[in-house]
């Protein structure tokens, strides 16, 4: 019975939807649309922080970039998703990410900004990057 309802509810959200765009496509793309150039924007401070986002391509991109990070030893981080933040400087919602080196035990704080054609090559501060492998699709960019 309570599947019934669980069902019934999100079939009334999903009536909710508007399919004519309107304001609806513009908020979405004012708020969530990807930058196929990066818009202008003052940015400030190192990289991964609130003024000054790593830019990437969708949750994909993250987990790509955060995966090419080398912790001083040269090993591999481990990372975690803790939340979304406010706005980038680019206006859009920036994702939290915590990135750790085991060794020397090390935690920072990496905010991503992911709604960009153009991704970020370089690492962090207190951290390498390698290259990446392989090509992701970044069939959102054509």
């Amino acid at each position: 019975m309570r599947h019934l309802a669980l069902i019934a509810g999100l079939l009334a959200l999903a009536g909710c939807a508007s399919s004519g765009g309107g304001a609806d496509a513009d908020w979405y793309e004012q708020h969530m649309g990807v930058h196929r150039t990066p818009p202008a924007a003052t940015l400030s401070g190192e990289l991964g922080t609130p003024t000054n986002p790593v830019r990437v391509l969708m949750p994909e991109g993250e987990r790509a970039y955060l995966s090419r990070l080398r912790c001083p030893n040269g090993a591999q981080p481990s990372f975690e998703r803790v939340g979304s933040s406010d706005e980038s400087p680019y206006g859009r919602i920036m994702d939290i990410y915590s990135v750790t080196c085991a060794a020397p035990g090390k935690t920072v704080t990496v905010m991503m900004d992911m709604y960009h054609c153009s991704e970020e090559t370089r690492a962090v501060p207190g951290f390498d990057i390698v290259a990446e492998v392989m090509p992701r699709d970044k069939s959102e960019c054509r």
